[in-house]
């Protein structure tokens, strides 16, 4: 083979694959956009979900009961509900044993 077809055909080849580089470059930047635009929807449909949601928040916030008919007051609004919680006076484990022997002694602890 000759130099000047070696160098033609390595010319031919270094085109094709520029060219296939170039068409695979396009794929990805519109695979790329796509997928921009698949995620600016999704991200609106989420923003209205969530907008919703807080809505209903601050709705059920100022109306604990459920029912709008009444106005709530400022103490509804603003106030801190405390849980009004309180300890037994013992623990509710099983009755106390009463008049029992006295048990053997344990094991001699170590000297020192």
């Amino acid at each position: 083979m000759s130099v000047k077809v070696f160098v033609g055909l390595a010319t031919a080849c270094s085109v094709f694959v520029i060219i296939m580089s170039l068409v695979a470059v396009c794929i990805i930047y519109n695979d790329i956009n796509t997928l921009y635009d698949d995620v600016m929807d999704e991200m609106g449909e989420f923003k209205t979900v969530a907008d919703d949601t807080w809505q209903r928040i601050l709705l059920l916030h100022m109306h604990p009961s459920g029912s709008t008919d009444t106005t709530p007051t400022f103490s509804s609004l603003f106030a801190r509900f405390k849980r009004q919680f309180q300890f037994p006076e013992r623990c509710n484990c099983g009755p106390s044993a009463e008049g029992c022997p006295r048990g053997p002694p344990g094991p001699r602890g170590e000297i020192g």
